[in-house]
């Protein structure tokens, strides 16, 4: 799960540097330590009091704004870190695909809702995300504690003959930790470490009920235009008698990987997973694409295929490709 926050850091400056001078680059590009640090603080202060902002900056911006052509990747990170207790923020991408076409979908599941009848490969996915912090500086400057929620939905809303039913919906409550720092690995600027516990269920009753709980870690890195985030988790066990899905770490492996690119109001993705097993190998990619069509509108490209798209199609092959309106991204 992607949950970009900033390197947040505070130490004594002699000058205060113009924001102007940083507003086209990220500061970790930045290969003098003194001028690097000096462009953090500047990005601090300027949010903390807009009346610091020079060379024509609009001294009305505030921290609440949130212009993601506008911002580097640096620029969000410290904009997530700079959020108030309580305060909703982006999280996982928000989106809506009202043209969401799978040529494989789950008929067996399908029946087990409504028997007798059809389902439509043509539906719409949408999600929607958020989180807020809970605790800020839980340990010195640079550990907070979130909490966040992704509900993720499949609607047949053109199945008119079944009244439009939702198929499937996911919830995804969160809570976890992040680390802020500001590390060189191999090229790479570890900015971020988020330690946290994760429930995903479909919220159905018996025999459709799909549910696990996950510990996981997430390692994120930044270079240049390029976010890198590295996710693996570990799945709590359950009672053989209570558990929904026993084999699902066969169909989703032990984490996510996911490699993102943002430019001139494009943002660009891919999503792998994998269960590491040289025989019966299975795992999913997910392409995602957002370009800007009319000044903040984004249209949305994703393509899914492979299995875990979904908590009742966990154990299904699936084969998507959906079109629709990006409302926030993963970074």
């Amino acid at each position: 799960m992607l949950k970009l926050s900033p390197l947040y850091t505070i130490l004594p400056m002699a000058t205060l540097l113009p924001v102007s001078s940083y507003a086209a680059q990220d500061c970790h590009s930045i290969t003098d330590d003194t001028e690097r640090l000096a462009c953090y603080d500047s990005l601090s202060r300027s949010m903390e009091n807009p009346s610091l902002a020079t060379d024509g900056q609009a001294a009305d911006k505030q921290p609440d704004d949130f212009n993601l052509d506008e911002m580097s990747i640096s620029g969000i990170s410290h904009y997530f870190n700079q959020r108030e207790l309580f305060r909703l923020t982006p999280h996982e991408p928000s989106y809506i695909l009202p043209a969401s076409y799978n040529d494989k979908p789950n008929e067996e599941v399908w029946q087990q809702l409504r028997p007798g009848s059809e389902m439509d490969n043509l539906e719409v996915k949408f999600q929607i995300s958020g989180k807020i912090k809970l605790w800020d500086n839980l340990y010195k400057d640079n550990w907070d504690v979130w909490f966040g929620y992704t509900q993720t939905a499949w609607w047949q809303l053109y199945n008119s003959g079944e009244s439009a039913p939702f198929r499937e919906t996911n919830y995804s409550p969160e809570v976890f930790v992040s680390y802020y720092s500001n590390y060189d690995v191999f090229g790479f600027q570890l900015i971020a470490t988020d330690f946290g516990l994760i429930h995903q269920s479909n919220g159905r009753s018996e025999p459709l009920s799909r549910s696990w709980n996950r510990i996981y870690a997430n390692f994120e890195l930044t270079k240049g235009n390029f976010l890198l985030s590295i996710q693996p988790w570990y799945r709590l066990p359950e009672d053989a008698d209570d558990d929904d899905n026993p084999d699902i770490d066969k169909y989703l492996g032990y984490g996510n990987y996911r490699l993102s690119y943002k430019s001139d109001g494009h943002l660009m993705s891919i999503l792998l997973r994998n269960n590491f097993r040289t025989s019966d190998n299975k795992g999913a990619v997910e392409l995602s694409w957002a370009f800007p069509v009319y000044e903040t509108v984004k249209l949305y490209l994703q393509y899914y295929n492979g299995y875990g798209e979904s908590l009742i199609d966990y154990d299904h092959y699936t084969n998507r490709i959906s079109l629709g309106l990006l409302i926030y991204d993963w970074i």
